[in-house]
């Protein structure tokens, strides 16, 4: 689902990138992950990862929630991996 917002002074529409879109890129760009490697971690096919990346499917509150704990671990490890990255 596309989230749209409107700048009332401009009167344009500026699209909004989903929650679960933004997690899936940082995870891989923090990690260095293929497609595959974070499907794989998170229980689904790299063709999956591919449209919930592209926001042709959104994945379901479960898998939202894997994403997020990912996410979070992810997060964790960076900061302990790199104390001054805090």
């Amino acid at each position: 689902m596309l989230v749209l917002m409107l700048d009332l002074e401009s009167d344009d529409w500026a699209m909004i990138e989903p929650e679960h879109i933004r997690l899936l890129r940082s995870i891989r760009q923090v990690t260095g992950w293929s497609q595959r490697q974070l499907g794989y971690e998170l229980g689904v096919s790299r063709h999956t990862i591919m449209r919930w990346e592209a926001g042709q499917i959104q994945p379901y509150p479960g898998r939202h929630l894997l994403i997020e704990r990912l996410a979070q671990r992810v997060a964790s490890a960076t900061r302990h991996n790199n104390p001054d990255a805090a």
